[in-house]
């Protein structure tokens, strides 16, 4: 076997440093919970719990639309969501759009503070909300459940303790201290651009 020459070391050097850093671009502290999981939450995380659901069925289109409804970190001191080109914290989660009338929730394990509905979530629909919500150190913050009204109304969000009661008990380990996300208004809630 003949040695690497030191042209054929640079070049390995190159590319572990380029697969290294394109590993760390875009890195997400959030983990989302299924319910074959048992989580219990502690005072060093929180639990962000939040429902979608249909009334109408979604728009058939020619152009794919996302179905998400995602939420990303929020600084409430400088007004603006923390993301960036090296970390953007937030959640993914899909609406169901097979079933018309049923809730679908998501948990998902973050670091306390608040978060805000993403700009990317199903784009061109109305959202009838501008909050930020809070997910509080050692709790299960409900959200709320996200209801889809149709293609002109868009979307609107219940609140209901005794409902995300309920649905914590669908993730073992989340049935117990779960409280409403407290809200403060958003002042904005902008998209971040990487440039080169």
């Amino acid at each position: 076997m003949k040695p690497c020459s030191g042209r054929d070391m640079a070049a390995i050097t190159v590319i572990g440093c380029l697969l290294a850093l394109s590993g760390c671009a875009g890195l997400n502290n959030i983990r989302e919970l299924d319910a074959g999981q048992h989580y219990q939450p502690s005072m060093q995380k929180a639990v962000l719990l939040y429902g979608s659901e249909l009334q109408q069925p979604w728009p058939d289109s020619l152009m794919s639309r996302s179905r998400g409804l995602d939420f990303q970190e929020y600084d409430a001191v400088a007004g603006r969501s923390k993301g960036n080109c090296w970390r953007y914290n937030h959640t993914e989660s899909v609406i169901d759009i097979t079933r018309i009338g049923a809730a679908k929730f998501s948990a998902f394990v973050v670091d306390p503070g608040y978060f805000v509905l993403s700009g990317f979530s199903a784009p061109d629909r109305a959202v009838t909300d501008a909050a930020a919500f809070y997910a509080a150190p050692g709790t299960v913050s409900y959200v709320g459940t996200y209801i889809y009204k149709g293609e002109k109304e868009g979307f609107e969000l219940r609140r209901d303790l005794v409902e995300g009661q309920a649905a914590a008990g669908e993730f073992p380990g989340l049935a117990r201290s779960v409280v409403m996300a407290p809200t403060i208004p958003v002042r904005e809630n902008g998209f971040f651009v990487c440039t080169p």
